[in-house]
């Protein structure tokens, strides 16, 4: 004899049922998780070689920074990647310029106001996740086969 009539042992049983299933599917790896997205993008500045001050912004700025160019080639089309200048707490003023360059379409070039290009190469890395698909991280610029930076999460200074 049963201290439950039957009605009550099957809900029981289902109750039971769906606490461990409740259980067992929480346990998942990818519950919860927030995923690291995709990064193409940099910040940075441009500084006079000899003396360090930023020829973009600030008071001894001979660049405006509307004149600049960010840009790729994918075969006779001109890929054009927007310069955001941004506000730093680092520095006084609108004293960095944001890029992202997004699709990466190999080379990138960077217009000066007075005609000079730089040629920037970028290096990404992909790597596939189990719960968040594929992440795609830019690792390292050299900027004219010359200068490499390989902390893309600090504000890059390119010499001028």
């Amino acid at each position: 004899m049963s201290l439950f009539p039957r009605s009550m042992n099957r809900f029981l049983n289902l109750i039971a049922s769906l606490l461990i299933s409740v259980a067992l599917n929480s346990c998942g790896p990818c519950r919860n998780l927030d995923c690291l997205v995709s990064k193409y993008d940099f910040e940075f500045r441009i500084l006079d070689a000899e003396s360090g001050q930023d020829l973009v912004f600030g008071p001894n700025a001979k660049f405006e920074a509307r004149e600049f160019r960010l840009y790729s080639s994918q075969g006779n089309e001109r890929v054009e990647y927007v310069l955001h200048p941004l506000h730093s707490p680092y520095f006084e003023g609108d004293t960095t310029f944001y890029a992202e360059v997004f699709p990466p379409l190999g080379p990138v070039f960077l217009s000066y106001p007075n005609g000079k290009i730089d040629t920037l190469l970028l290096g990404y890395t992909q790597y596939h996740t189990e719960c968040c698909g594929r992440i795609t991280e830019l690792k390292q610029l050299t900027r004219n086969n010359s200068e490499e930076f390989n902390d893309l999460w600090q504000v890059l200074e390119f010499h001028y």
